[in-house]
């Protein structure tokens, strides 16, 4: 399939490099910079263009990946192109986009650009404003993707936001566990063993049954001393204590089940 990307930033220049790797044709790559386009394109053997109302009209798929705050408007200023419209939002709806013959792609992944990642393990979860559309979005991921969800964009919308808590939540309660370490001249490494053994403990169901810990628990002894180190530090001492009561509610709730 021949694929333009209307953007060039951290998800198209990945998904540029996926999708290439499976045999589709990157026909161009658009961006208002035109030197950002030409280094997405370079990676993948694609054109580059800095207007809009230049990209090649021919394509089958073309897949806006911009700010979410600007699929709307750039969809609207897109010429009418023959193929498939696509965006890669987790949170906007599908309607935002201007064409008839549109979609979404979204994977709960976490892209940066310029940095080395795997593409063997990618999810994806898609929408399609019509059987015709669907179908073509399953042949772009036949290949590509390791698992595929056909979803509706309220049911993105709410896998989106669980995203974001498990992800960008988790990774920044890892950031304050590393500034307390570090605070005190200990090695964050030291935590690393157990960090990665709780993301595998996420591949067993009823998770609020594996929780471990002083709250869960009900140490209170532990729980009182854990806040007088924290007394010094409003921000932490009050995540640990939002995050202490969560556990709890979530024990309480497992046994009443």
């Amino acid at each position: 399939m021949n694929i333009v990307f209307v953007g060039s930033g951290n998800v198209a220049s990945h998904l540029a490099k996926v999708f290439a790797a499976e045999g589709h044709h990157v026909a161009q790559i658009w961006s208002r910079d035109i030197r950002h386009a030409c280094e997405a394109a370079s990676a993948v053997g694609a054109s580059a263009t800095d207007r809009l109302d230049g990209i090649d009209l021919h394509a089958d798929i073309y897949i806006i990946a911009v700010p979410d705050d600007r699929i709307g408007e750039v969809s609207g200023l897109m010429p009418e192109v023959e193929g498939v419209v696509l965006h890669t939002s987790g949170s906007v709806a599908m309607d935002t986009l201007k064409q008839d013959r549109c979609g979404v792609i979204w994977f709960p992944h976490t892209f940066i650009k310029g940095a080395e990642m795997k593409y063997d393990n990618l999810n994806c979860c898609y929408e399609g404003s019509s059987a015709e559309v669907v179908e073509k979005i399953e042949m772009l991921l036949e290949g590509s993707v390791a698992k595929s969800y056909k979803i509706d964009s309220e049911q993105r919308r709410w896998a989106h936001l669980a995203s974001v808590v498990t992800n960008n939540f988790s990774h920044a309660l890892n950031t304050l566990g590393e500034r307390i370490m570090e605070q005190h001249g200990l090695d964050f490494a030291m935590l690393w063993p157990i960090i990665m053994e709780t993301a595998e403990r996420v591949k067993t169901p009823r998770l609020e049954e594996r929780q471990t810990g002083p709250a869960a628990r009900h140490d209170e002894k532990t729980l009182a001393a854990h806040k007088q180190m924290l007394s010094d530090n409003k921000e932490a001492l009050k995540v640990y204590e939002v995050m202490s009561d969560l556990i709890q509610k979530f024990q309480k709730s497992s046994g009443s089940r």
